[in-house]
């Protein structure tokens, strides 16, 4: 999905790429290599999931290559108990930031009741 294509806003459920794992267990690694191919294409352009012990894993490509000012990725359901999002560092490597309703507030990567990640932070 590219940015410079965007207005204002976007709606990222329709780009998004799924995979559950039940038991909530799975390593990024795992997700990457031994169940990469059991993803799947969202069919709505804003996901629910329900109260569920799953994990779910959802994987986006942004380009955010030539765009002018900031872009934010922002997760507006402030009461996930955990949201890590994997961002790509640059050299090949990923980093977790890590937030969610039990996680502490000042570890967000911004202070706001939402959780909230500026893209020019989490482009490779």
């Amino acid at each position: 999905m590219a940015l410079a294509d965007a207005k204002e806003k976007v709606l990222l459920g329709e780009y998004m790429q799924i995979l559950e794992d039940p038991e909530g267990d799975w390593t990024l690694d795992q997700v990457r290599d031994q169940f990469v191919s059991r993803f799947r294409n969202s069919e709505s352009s804003t996901l629910n999931f329900g109260f569920t012990r799953s994990t779910f894993w959802l994987r986006i490509a942004v380009d955010s290559t030539g765009v002018d000012g900031s872009w934010f990725l922002v997760e507006r359901h402030p009461i996930l108990d955990e949201l890590t999002l994997y961002a790509p560092d640059g050299e090949g490597n990923y980093r977790a930031l890590e937030v969610g309703d039990t996680r502490n507030f000042d570890q967000r990567p911004m202070k706001h009741r939402a959780f909230v990640f500026g893209v020019s932070g989490i482009s490779g």
